[in-house]
């Protein structure tokens, strides 16, 4: 599997892209301490955020412009770390997902920044960091209809697929 940045870096050389993989996970298995790192991230971003709307934090802030840039209105689809940072403050809890989603949660909202993951078990071929040419399927996290992407929004797609 290669992780692949087609055009996307040189249109945004701002932005700082870290891949990592993890390979035989027990995603199953209960890990004491995540749910102590999970208190300390919340904890952390409810420090972080105050009494300000999340918008105004400066990593927000800049991923909300990134959206606008290329035509996605991020009050519609909100930047991943902005939508867990306004569910965490809501609730004063992180989703339980499995351990590998957890514990990027953990870093998201900790740093206040997007992070995400995909099985490779269920990606076909190489993973593709690229703009879309519109019109393209794809199920968005939580809702299962399908929605077409915007000519131009950068999307995450394997050989076969729109992954988000």
């Amino acid at each position: 599997m290669k992780y692949s940045i087609t055009g996307v870096i040189k249109e945004y050389p701002g932005i700082h892209i870290g891949v990592l993989v993890g390979r035989d996970m027990d995603n199953k298995r209960q890990i004491p301490e995540l749910f102590q790192l999970q208190k300390k991230a919340i904890r952390s971003a409810q420090e972080q955020i105050g009494d300000q709307p999340p918008t105004q934090h400066p990593h927000i802030a800049s991923w909300r412009e990134l959206y606008k840039s290329f035509g996605t209105k991020p009050g519609d689809y909100r930047p991943s770390a902005e939508a867990l940072i306004r569910r965490t403050l809501k609730t004063s809890d992180l989703p339980r997902i499995n351990n590998a989603v957890d514990l990027y949660n953990v870093v998201s909202v900790k740093h206040v920044i997007p992070m995400g993951g995909f099985d490779l078990d269920n990606v076909d071929g190489d993973i593709y960091l690229r703009f879309s040419r519109g019109g393209e399927s794809f199920i968005p996290l939580g809702p299962a209809e399908v929605e077409q992407t915007y000519p131009g929004e950068v999307v995450y797609a394997d050989y076969s697929r729109i992954l988000t």
